[in-house]
């Protein structure tokens, strides 16, 4: 499977948060790696620029459009969770 655009991911993100629990960006990166059955060469490859992992760059994206959108919020330094509007869409 080829590595998921960030709008792919924006659900199953909300979906990983709906626990209520804050997750921080790089467990998300490691669960939707795992949800997407990357490989090891997926995991690691690099955005043309080389200065980020392309997948931490998608899932960070779709991180920072739900936190747009007020559907998650930052929680503690690096973690997020989900708020009652979140909850309501999904």
């Amino acid at each position: 499977m080829a590595i998921p655009d960030f709008q792919t991911l924006m659900l199953p993100l909300l979906d990983l948060l709906k626990d209520g629990k804050p997750v921080k960006l790089s467990e998300m990166v490691e669960i939707m790696s795992d949800k997407y059955n990357l490989t090891e060469e997926q995991r690691n490859e690099y955005l043309p620029s080389k200065l980020q992992k392309t997948m931490y760059n998608r899932v960070a994206w779709a991180k920072q459009y739900l936190k747009n959108s007020e559907l998650i919020e930052s929680h503690e330094k690096g973690s997020f969770k989900i708020t009652d509007k979140g909850l309501n869409i999904l």
